[in-house]
């Protein structure tokens, strides 16, 4: 039997992710911030702020490191080293792209663990995305991807649609942020205000270690949201004062 060399070239490219149910893997995500700065509201130079801040969001790197054999993941900022990235820089751009804290999975569980004026949340995630998967398909990073439309249910976007790329030739059901449960490594997300798109991928040959917070230290998505509107109205007040 002749094998053309067009299923060859598929199979190698397969062959990294044959036995990808025992892998662990890094893939570094960057961030491309899509705001319409004429439709800020205050002065220009608030306005300038914005910009200023929007330029240097190239410069952020985001991670999302897997240990499949232990179904767990750890998604989060890595530190920015680059001096020109000012504190007033990372507000600005956490406002727009709402990444905070890390994000984990934990087999059927996602965790969002962060801090709000000095206060630790570690907050349980049900029911975040209801999906649709396309058959309108791109490559992306010589991945073939297919197009999902998903509602989400958690957090500052509750309510808004994305989109996410996802590939089946990384059959892992992980993505950037809370953007999982597909059946493939999501590679690129569509939110109102920004794109989230992977950069590099690596398999290793070492386990990572991923703690998950415990099972005592976890609230719901409602408690989490009370507490917040709490920790808001004492801010109010105290600006006020």
């Amino acid at each position: 039997m002749k094998c053309s060399s067009k299923f060859i070239a598929i199979i190698l490219l397969l062959i990294p992710f044959l036995n990808i149910a025992q892998e662990n893997l890094e893939i570094d995500y960057k961030v491309k911030i899509v705001v319409d700065l004429d439709t800020l509201k205050g002065p220009e130079d608030f306005k300038q702020v914005f910009s200023n801040a929007i330029d240097k969001s190239e410069l952020l790197t985001f991670k999302l490191k897997i240990n499949n054999k232990e179904n767990k993941t750890i998604f989060n900022k890595l530190k920015m080293l680059d001096p020109s990235f000012t504190k007033l820089d990372d507000l600005v751009i956490n406002q727009i792209i709402q990444i905070e804290g890390n994000y984990y999975t934990y087999q059927n569980d996602i965790i969002h663990s962060y801090n709000l004026l000095g206060t630790d949340f570690n907050v349980q995630i049900n029911n975040i995305i209801s999906w649709k998967i396309t058959k309108e398909i791109k490559k992306i990073n010589d991945y073939e991807c297919l197009k999902a439309i998903g509602s989400v249910k958690y957090g500052k976007l509750k309510g808004k649609t994305i989109t996410a790329w996802f590939s089946k030739m990384i059959p892992l059901p992980y993505g950037p942020k809370i953007y999982n449960s597909l059946p493939g490594l999501v590679l690129e997300v569509h939110e109102p205000n920004a794109i989230i798109y992977a950069e590099n991928i690596k398999i290793l040959e070492k386990p990572i270690k991923i703690d998950i917070p415990s099972k005592d230290e976890l609230i719901s998505a409602e408690d989490a949201e009370k507490k917040t509107q709490k920790l808001d109205e004492k801010a109010e007040q105290f600006l006020r004062q």
